[in-house]
């Protein structure tokens, strides 16, 4: 209900003008609803692959000094920030990655002490196979479905959550951090077909 909400004030605020141009959905007037997201998307979190899961707390209290972090979703990346305000951002496009995208992506990745992917897509997956060597450092935060968890079996620390509102990547990063105890479960056997 909160996520028709918000995309209808949105749709208001872009046609009419009594609505300010800052408008954001975390304003919305009712607390409660809030809430209830929040709380309904945390019990949906489900760790797939829990070495590292919750994150070393060493990183949370340095505000992230030492993490990469890596995705195309703008809300992810506002939440990383916001849970990690010292770590490193590599947004991606959502075309084609260019030859110098991945070799910046290599060159953050051989220097982070841990680093937070979001796997979002299918191209996600290539791009998250180019910094495979550094799997004892990556942790995925697989949104949507988690069904390309299945082609990325080295990866060692994944959870999933369900959808990609701002309340499903708080949840998840609560989980990462501890802050929230994960009681979703795969909605199906991944590594069965």
């Amino acid at each position: 209900l909160n996520d028709a909400v918000t995309r209808i004030i949105s749709v208001k605020r872009d046609y009419l003008t009594d609505l300010s141009d800052s408008w954001d959905p975390d304003d919305l007037p009712f607390e409660e609803g809030q809430k209830a997201n929040f709380d309904l998307a945390g019990r949906s979190v489900a760790i797939y692959r829990g070495d590292s899961i919750p994150i070393d707390s060493k990183f949370v209290a340095n505000g992230g000094s030492g993490v990469l972090i890596v995705g195309q979703n703008r809300l992810f990346l506002s939440e990383a920030l916001r849970r990690f305000p010292a770590a490193e951002i590599l947004s991606l496009p959502f075309g084609l990655l260019s030859d110098e995208t991945f070799r910046e992506l290599k060159s953050r990745a051989e220097v982070a002490d841990r680093i937070i992917f979001c796997l979002e897509n299918r191209r996600g997956i290539e791009v998250l196979d180019e910094i495979s060597e550094f799997e004892d450092r990556i942790t995925v935060l697989s949104v949507l479905t988690p069904v390309y968890l299945r082609e990325t079996p080295w990866v060692r620390s994944a959870i999933a959550t369900f959808a990609r509102g701002v309340d499903s990547f708080r949840a998840g990063f609560a989980v990462l951090l501890g802050d929230y105890q994960a009681e979703g479960r795969m909605p199906i056997d991944i590594d069965s077909f």
